[in-house]
């Protein structure tokens, strides 16, 4: 029975998890609350949950609760993950680049490479540095995928590419 649970909750946060990369937000939200944490949930099924949970509240806007969450359910680890690097550099965008760049070449995962991509790319046209965020913005584009940011990224290159970068 528990490891059907499990399964069932693994499947829930991968699921919330994909739509809120497709920016159907409603449906990731949906499955998201579906996951009952408890006492005698397992490690790791309650650190995606948390991490999820964490992001779609930072991508909402609502950083306070996203950071608290953060702070209160997931370890912290020596290597910073992405969510970690917006919440603690976000009015400090050099420092972001910074810290983004270090995780880039450790990234074994292609959908979590691509995530960090676009941030460098995002976070290069925030600082002004337009080449370095067309660079980066090619990249995703050239991932054939239906992913939300992927299809930015495909606007961003012609739009960039419109004024000159």
């Amino acid at each position: 029975m528990t490891k059907i649970n499990i399964k069932k909750d693994i499947h829930r946060i991968n699921l919330s998890a994909y739509y809120r990369l497709l920016n159907e937000e409603e449906e990731a939200l949906r499955y998201l609350n579906e996951v009952r944490i408890s006492r005698f949930t397992f490690p790791i099924v309650r650190c995606c949950y948390y991490m999820n949970l964490a992001e779609y509240k930072y991508y909402h806007g609502k950083k306070e609760e996203a950071r608290k969450i953060f702070d209160e359910n997931i370890k912290k680890e020596s290597n910073k993950n992405l969510l970690e690097i917006f919440l603690d550099y976000e009015d400090n965008p050099e420092q972001k680049v910074f810290e983004l760049e270090k995780i880039l070449p450790k990234q074994r995962n292609r959908l979590y490479k691509m995530q960090v991509e676009n941030a460098l790319a995002i976070t290069y046209e925030e600082i002004g540095d337009f080449e370095k965020a067309m660079k980066f913005y090619k990249k995703v584009a050239e991932k054939e995928s239906e992913i939300y940011f992927v299809k930015i990224a495909k606007e961003k290159v012609l739009e960039l590419s419109s004024k000159g970068y």
